[in-house]
């Protein structure tokens, strides 16, 4: 009487292979927002099975195929044009929990960074629900390769249209006499690393006593899924009379004021009006304001 054989997995191929949300934190004010799960750095994949977990207070997952029972998600453009065999696709938004697994049919592979899945995620709650990656299996011709996994995170708020950002003065280490002035006239004021934060949706005039004046529509920056970060802005030093330019007329305002203490002249607030203010203010010479670039 024969034995039957134990089955032998195939030995795990370790790379840098990773899958990850792009992008990997989701932000929903209203509406949805879609996120791929990607593979990268592979060659010669077979398929893929994976799960995720949320929590279903926080987010739903949006049905892509209202043709299907139940809830589904959508196979990744890699694997589309493939024609795979999908063996599991369901949804759970009870309990918060994505399965899928798809096989591609024949001798062909997939190679390079792929993506394997979209899904369209929907807010339920306000509040930040982990997207947890779990027993993630992808098999090669023969092996299979080990993944890292990173995972995401959904983020859901009712402050729709709200902006923050940082701002900077030019030879300056606290940034806290910054004033943002909306177009109704509401002033905000930095904290002393330059942060703010504003729920107002129009454009902001960015001011600060000696610097050149930034402004930026803020409608410009926002997508509807909740707060708008629009970066660092730096204000460039040397418009101690406020004219918009800084020029000759600044230039011998400081000159005229050498080695004394004037708050408004001495531009990098060191107690002295020294070369260091005229040397801001010869760097930025013939620099107009609007500042209009943020980093």
């Amino acid at each position: 009487m024969g034995t039957t054989p134990t089955p032998v997995n195939p030995t795990p191929i370790v790379g840098s292979h990773t899958v990850v949300f792009d992008p990997p934190e989701v932000n929903i004010c209203s509406g949805s927002q879609q996120t791929t799960l990607k593979l990268t750095n592979t060659n010669g994949v077979k398929g893929f099975q994976f799960e995720i977990e949320f929590d279903p207070s926080i987010v739903n997952v949006v049905d892509v195929d209202p043709n299907q029972n139940g809830v589904q998600i959508k196979l990744g453009s890699s694997f589309a044009n493939q024609n795979p065999f999908i063996a599991l696709n369901e949804v759970d938004n009870v309990n918060g929990k994505i399965e899928f697994a798809a096989a591609v049919l024949g001798t062909s592979t997939v190679s390079g960074d792929m993506n394997l899945v979209e899904i369209i995620w929907e807010k339920v709650g306000v509040g930040r629900s982990a997207l947890d990656i779990k027993n993630v299996l992808i098999p090669m011709v023969g092996t299979q390769i080990t993944v890292q996994v990173v995972d995401g995170v959904a983020i859901t708020t009712d402050a729709c249209g709200a902006v923050s950002g940082r701002v900077q003065l030019e030879g300056r280490y606290n940034y806290s006499h910054i004033t943002l002035i909306d177009n109704s006239g509401n002033i905000i004021n930095t904290s002393p690393d330059g942060t703010f934060y504003s729920d107002g949706n129009d454009i902001l005039t960015i001011k600060a006593p000696g610097y050149l004046y930034a402004k930026i529509d803020v409608s410009t920056r926002l997508d509807g899924v909740g707060t708008a970060t629009l970066g660092d802005m730096i204000l460039f030093a040397g418009d101690v009379n406020s004219d918009d330019i800084v020029d000759i007329f600044d230039l011998v305002q400081i000159a005229n004021s050498y080695h004394l203490n004037d708050p408004l002249l001495d531009l990098n607030t060191d107690g002295v009006i020294d070369i260091i203010d005229l040397v801001l203010v010869t760097n930025n010479f013939q620099k107009h304001g609007p500042v209009a670039k943020w980093r």
